[in-house]
């Protein structure tokens, strides 16, 4: 340990608390303030109950430990928990959220059903505490480190960007079909598989069977994770999906960024599907699955399930909606062309990828430099 470093309980230095939690139906679209909710920004809001931006602690559900950071002006809702400096000219907030970042939940989460994080659990956490300039250094090699990151991760975003800019430009806005192209249901062009619910006592780090769940599916982004089942469930091939294959989210199928789809990488390979997540399987000899892909992120496609959604503050799709799709369908030749442009684009995004990779790999070690001293 570094002279003039010092080691504190959390609870010593910080206030930990969970802020008034407002309604989902409580929500305004053309509200002025953002909203915190257990993973960030969930609407907006006439009211704030934070002035000052806070560094905010998933407390609750199967995210426990997430960080974020909000704006000022806020309304921060109580399943995020804010870990506050009492005294700011001891911690620095970004100091507090790299800090945050380093810890392992998993020996401060209880609950099993429910997994949480209480005051009681988080207050005796150690942390180390530099002196301010030591802690700016810090901050400042980390923000350069994230911010590399985060450029990347932007031009991931404007790929993508381009690649729906292209289907529009091909094939047209399909809430009108101003090109005029047959429309055919869904499942006349693809296999759609309906995941299993695996039971949660069987997901294990150690198990050979790797299992996508709901959390896998970001929008137009997996995620990846060790949730994965025992070898026993291998024959289960109604709901076995291939590197390539879309998967959809069931639940919460939309939220503030667009639709939540993926495509399943090579690591997922002959993986299963979890309930509440469909597979959609390309009949390549009839439909691109890359036209597909992109047809899934239209405005078409997010306005028909908030049409089908019984409940508007969390819009779900039902499995039998997926498959009764309208979907627009050119010429097979026109969407291999399409495919074939957005070919190009992907192998630009896996150098971008791979790049974040190399960078985040770097950047791991210097927080554990930092912060794993005890």
């Amino acid at each position: 340990m570094k002279q003039g470093w010092e080691i504190k309980k959390l609870g010593e230095v910080c206030m930990l608390y969970q802020p008034k939690t407002i309604s989902g139906e409580m929500l305004e679209e053309d509200g002025k303030y953002l909203v915190y909710g257990a993973n960030g920004v969930i609407g907006r809001y006439s009211q704030y109950n934070h002035e000052e931006s806070e560094v905010l602690l998933t407390c609750r559900g199967a995210t426990c430990g997430s960080i974020n950071i909000s704006e000022p002006f806020s309304w921060i809702n109580g399943n995020a928990m804010v870990v506050k400096p009492i005294d700011a000219n001891n911690i620095l907030p970004q100091y507090l959220k790299y800090y945050l970042l380093s810890v392992d939940w998993n020996e401060v989460i209880t609950g099993a059903a429910q997994p949480q994080i209480t005051r009681q659990s988080l207050s005796p956490l150690h942390i180390i505490i530099p002196p301010l300039p030591e802690q700016e250094k810090i901050v400042a090699e980390l923000d350069c480190l994230s911010g590399i990151i985060e450029k990347k991760k932007q031009q991931l975003k404007e790929l993508d960007s381009l690649a729906q800019s292209i289907f529009y430009e091909m094939f047209g806005n399909p809430i009108d079909n101003e090109k005029g192209w047959e429309v055919k249901r869904l499942e006349e062009l693809c296999d759609i598989i309906n995941g299993f619910a695996f039971p949660s006592s069987d997901f294990a780090e150690c198990n050979p069977i790797k299992v996508i769940k709901i959390t896998n599916v970001g929008v137009n982004e997996f995620i990846s994770d060790d949730s994965s089942l025992p070898k026993e469930y291998n024959n289960m091939e109604g709901c076995k999906v291939h590197t390539g294959d879309i998967v959809i989210a069931l639940t919460r199928t939309i939220i503030l960024t667009g639709v939540k789809r993926a495509i399943v990488p090579n690591e997922y390979n002959e993986s299963l599907v979890n309930q509440r997540v469909a597979a959609i399987l390309a009949n390549d000899r009839i439909v691109s699955r890359r036209f597909i892909y992109s047809f899934l992120g239209t405005d078409f496609v997010r306005q028909y399930i908030l049409q089908k959604a019984t409940a508007l503050m969390q819009p779900n799709l039902s499995i039998r909606d997926l498959r009764d799709m309208p979907t627009v369908y050119p010429p097979l030749a026109l969407q291999q062309e399409f495919a074939s442009k957005i070919d190009v684009i992907e192998k630009q995004k896996e150098l971008i990828k791979q790049s974040i990779a190399e960078t985040e790999t770097l950047f791991n070690s210097r927080m554990d430099f930092y912060f794993n001293l005890l």
